[in-house]
C-alpha cells in the first residue's frame, strides 16, 4: 500500500511550483517563451507579490500550519523540514521567486514553466524528496535534464528554466510529455506567446493572478466554427487580473 510519504514525493513538487514559483539577455528569458502561440489560455502568479501582501513569512504562525506540520513531523519529518525550510525562504527550493509562475492550455497538452534561480539547489531540493528512493529519477537527456516523477508525470530542465507537461488525453504516456517539454527549449520566439501583440498588451497590464484567453485559437479548436466572422477584440483576446 502506497504510504503519505510516496504520495508526498509525488505531489509536492507539483504544490511548491504553484504556490511559491513565481529580462535577461536572452531571447528564450522573455516572459511567453516557453508557452506555444497555439495555447488558447494561460494563467500566471506574481508569487513574489502575494508572499509580501500576505505576509506568507509569518504563514508558520499559524494554526492551520501547524498542524499541518505536526502531521508532517509525525509520518514524514523530512517533508516537515522542507516545507518548513521553504515557509522561511521559498528560493530554498531552487525556483526564482522573482519570476512568475505560468500555466498553459493547448488543444494536446497543458504546460507549466518557470524560473529556475539555482541548478544546484533545485536538484538538492528533488534529492530531499527521493531521500528514501522512492521512484524520483533524474537523467540526462542532451543539454538537458529529465525528471520521472514514480512515473506518474515528468519535468524537464535546464541551467535556467523548468517546464512540465501533461497530455490531456494521456496522461500515463511519459515519453509524450517529455518530447513535448523538451520541444519547448527549442521553441522559435515567433511560435511563441513572446510575439503575440495581444499577449504583450496582456503582459504590460498584469497584476498578481492573471487570466489570458485566445478566442483565436478556441475558435480554431471548434473546427467549422472558426470560419464565423466575430469581433477582432473578441476574436483575439479576453484579459482578467486580481
Amino acid at each position: 500500500m502506497k504510504t503519505i510519504k510516496h504520495y508526498m514525493r509525488i505531489v509536492l513538487p507539483v504544490l511548491m511550483a504553484a504556490v511559491m514559483m513565481v529580462a535577461c539577455s536572452s531571447n528564450k528569458d522573455k516572459e511567453g517563451a516557453f508557452i506555444p502561440k497555439d495555447a488558447y489560455f494561460v494563467a500566471d502568479i506574481n508569487v513574489a507579490s502575494i508572499w509580501q501582501k500576505g505576509e506568507l513569512a509569518n504563514a508558520e504562525q499559524l494554526g492551520s500550519i501547524q498542524v499541518v506540520r505536526s502531521a508532517l513531523e509525525a509520518s514524514a519529518p523530512e517533508f516537515n523540514n522542507l516545507f518548513g525550510n521553504i515557509l522561511k525562504d521559498p528560493s530554498s527550493c531552487g525556483i526564482n521567486m522573482e519570476r512568475n509562475i505560468s500555466f498553459f492550455m493547448t488543444e494536446k497538452m497543458v504546460g507549466i514553466t518557470a524560473t529556475l534561480k539555482d541548478q544546484k539547489t533545485f536538484e538538492d531540493f528533488i534529492a530531499t524528496l527521493n531521500k528514501e528512493g522512492d521512484g524520483i529519477k533524474t537523467e540526462k537527456d542532451g543539454s538537458l535534464k529529465v525528471i520521472n516523477f514514480a512515473n506518474e508525470f515528468v519535468g524537464v530542465y535546464d541551467e535556467n528554466h523548468l517546464v512540465f507537461a501533461f497530455d490531456t488525453k494521456s496522461c500515463s504516456d511519459l515519453e509524450s510529455q517529455k518530447n513535448y517539454a523538451k520541444s519547448l527549449f527549442d521553441l522559435d520566439i515567433d511560435e511563441s506567446m513572446a510575439d503575440d501583440e495581444n499577449y504583450e498588451k496582456y503582459l504590460a497590464e498584469r497584476q498578481d493572478i492573471n487570466f489570458y484567453a485566445s478566442y483565436a485559437n478556441i475558435l480554431k479548436l471548434s473546427g467549422g466554427l472558426a470560419k464565423i466572422e466575430i469581433g477582432r477584440a473578441v476574436q483575439q483576446e479576453c484579459r482578467d487580473r486580481y
